[in-house]
């Protein structure tokens, strides 16, 4: 079985938004990405996830984005399906780092009590892309001044 451990996360960048004139409720759209990279070798990955929350009018009265990246040590990364599964561990893991930035940023602009709704990610719903073999690129032409 594939395992993954968290090693390290940060938060790499945030952005915030809180234009709320009046107290009561409001209609809010979520949505997240969540993106991992393995090493060759299958020993180490780095997870990211982005994930904003906005009004429905645009986000022009309330927006939260926050990018947190993780890097994770993984074990027993023979295949694809073992990626499959490293892939939703690490969500797992990064979650509550998630939740707890954008839970302080909504605490701190007066809308206490914010929950995020966690994704439901496993081996059946992430598709894992091939990576391409990297081009060796042409190094630049000397340029020489004219005189």
């Amino acid at each position: 079985m594939a395992i993954a451990h968290l090693v390290s996360q940060k938060v790499q960048e945030v952005h915030f938004v809180n234009k709320l004139t009046k107290q009561g409720q409001i209609q809010l759209d979520s949505s997240f990405t969540f993106n991992v990279n393995f090493a060759k070798d299958g020993k180490r990955c780095i997870a990211k996830v982005y994930q904003s929350i906005k009004d429905k009018n645009g986000g022009e009265e309330l927006f939260v984005s926050v990018d947190l990246i993780g890097a994770f040590s993984c074990q027993g990364i023979d295949s694809d399906e073992d990626k499959k599964q490293v892939h939703a561990q690490c969500y797992d893991q990064l979650f509550p780092y998630i939740q707890s930035t954008v839970q302080s940023l909504m605490q701190a602009s007066g809308i206490p009590g914010f929950q995020l709704r966690k994704a439901v990610i496993n081996a059946d719903n992430v598709q894992v892309a091939q990576q391409q073999p990297r081009q060796e690129e042409e190094p630049p032409k000397p340029q020489f001044p004219i005189v």
